[in-house]
């Protein structure tokens, strides 16, 4: 199960995870053809990472929980997360979605 480090009330840790396995299964889904496997833990930690860069940048619960904007959202993310620095997985999260 994904977990979540910080204090929420109980509709918004449902919320938030809810979003997080979403953008997990989506991650699970647009894995890179290049023969190369990601774990699950793997997975997990950029799923969280991403949870977290959407619902910090997400005016609304409801922004944040609308699933039908979810992977375009998270190709906005991707790219912001790119131009950080000191980001060690960036690149390997964005072959998550550069088949845009």
């Amino acid at each position: 199960e994904l977990k979540i480090m910080t204090t929420l009330t109980i509709p918004e840790y449902n919320e938030r995870t809810t979003v997080s396995r979403q953008i997990f299964h989506v991650l699970v889904q647009r894995a890179p053809p290049t023969g190369q496997t990601y774990s699950r833990d793997f997975l997990e930690r950029q799923a969280l990472l991403l949870d977290d860069f959407l619902y910090k940048l997400a005016s609304t619960m409801e922004d944040y929980g609308d699933l039908n904007t979810l992977e375009p959202r998270l190709l906005e993310a991707t790219s912001m997360i790119m131009q950080s620095p000191g980001f060690s997985a960036a690149s390997v999260l964005a072959e998550f979605f550069e088949r845009e």
